[in-house]
This record gives C-alpha cells, sequence and structure tokens, in this order.
C-alpha cells in the first residue's frame, strides 16, 4: 500500500471496497480485538495528488483535502480529518473496534513532549507547529531525531515512560489515551 498517509489512504480504499460496513462485519479481523488507524493532522494540509495520478484521478469521489483549520485550536481540523477518514473506509460513524490515533501536527509533537526538558522553547505551541520534524534535526546533536523507523522505534519505550507528560502538553494524545481506555473499558465488560 505504501508508506505514510498514502498508505493509509489505500488501505482505507481497499477496505472500502470490501463492501463491510465496519471493522466488526468483516470476518478477516474477526480475531482482532482492535484497529488503530494513526494519521497526523499534517495530512489537512495535503493534496491527493501527492499520492500519484491514479489517486488524483479518483480525488473527486473523496473527502475534501486540503481541510486544515486554524491552529490553534487543534480540534477543527481533528474533527474534518476524522471525517476525511471515515469516507475513506465508507463507515457513517466510527465501530467500537476502531480508534484513531491522529496528532496534531505531527508524531513528532508527542516525541518532543517526551524527550524535551520541560523548558525546551520547541515545547511552546507543540501541537501547531508544521516544521517540528526539521527543528528537530536542527538540535544539539544529543538531542538531534532523524525520522526513520529504527531511531523512532528506539524512543517508544521513553514515550510510553513519559506518557503523562505527552497527555498533558498533547491533547490529542490524551484525546487517543481515553478513547483507548472507554474502548478497553468496553471490551472488558463484553468478555
Amino acid at each position: 500500500m505504501g508508506t505514510g498517509w498514502c498508505g493509509v489512504l489505500k488501505w482505507c480504499g481497499q477496505f472500502k471496497n470490501t463492501g463491510f460496513d465496519s471493522v466488526e462485519d468483516d470476518p478477516t479481523l474477526a480475531l482482532f480485538d482492535l484497529l488503530i488507524i494513526h494519521l497526523d493532522t499534517d495530512v489537512a494540509d495535503k493534496a491527493y495528488a501527492d499520492c500519484g495520478n491514479a489517486i488524483a484521478a479518483a480525488a473527486s469521489t473523496l473527502p475534501l483535502l486540503p481541510c486544515s483549520c486554524p491552529c490553534p485550536p487543534v480540534g477543527a481540523t481533528v474533527f474534518k480529518l476524522k471525517t476525511v477518514l471515515l469516507g475513506w473506509l465508507g463507515f457513517s460513524t466510527q465501530d467500537s473496534k476502531t480508534l484513531f490515533c491522529i496528532p496534531s501536527k505531527s508524531s513528532e509533537s508527542w516525541l518532543a513532549a517526551a524527550l524535551l526538558p520541560d523548558d525546551h522553547n520547541l515545547l511552546q505551541n507543540l501541537e501547531c507547529n508544521l516544521k517540528l520534524a526539521d527543528e528537530f534535526d536542527q538540535l544539539p546533536k544529543e538531542q538531534r531525531l532523524k525520522k526513520n523507523k529504527r531511531v523512532y522505534q528506539s524512543k517508544a519505550q521513553a514515550v510510553t515512560q513519559q506518557w503523562c507528560k505527552v497527555c498533558k502538553l498533547c491533547s490529542q494524545a490524551q484525546a487517543f489515551h481515553d478513547a483507548a481506555d472507554w474502548m478497553y473499558t468496553e471490551y472488558c465488560l463484553r468478555s
């Protein structure tokens, strides 16, 4: 499917073409407790043409992009991007087995919250900074963070250990936490 948001779009389109109205209805996903779909809100500033000619040709049948709103606040863009995701999936509403993970503006905001000292200047306006990945690259060597899978995976434990701080500084981390907690509670009650 590819990587990044274009890969997410293509996967969602493939799921939509199965004809199922929800993840719960798809027998190939029956053994999964939860499907997490991750999409950074910077996607709200993108165009379908970024994903190639085939997607650009189908753009008229897809939810509107770009769809970003002024930031702050982050909520309006998150709401619009959830609507776009639902359209990609062919859902009218989010089902109980699907959780959207939508960092604002990028996953780097969660990394910055976890890894940088409390007084670091990059923590200002954290969820509205579209250039955070580039700014990470300009930090002193011991704080620098190259955007690649290996480096990000090496920081996963730090994000987990600093999750309370991440949620405090990033409203969308808190929203994800709350939604995951609610879904977990619902799952346990059904089991």
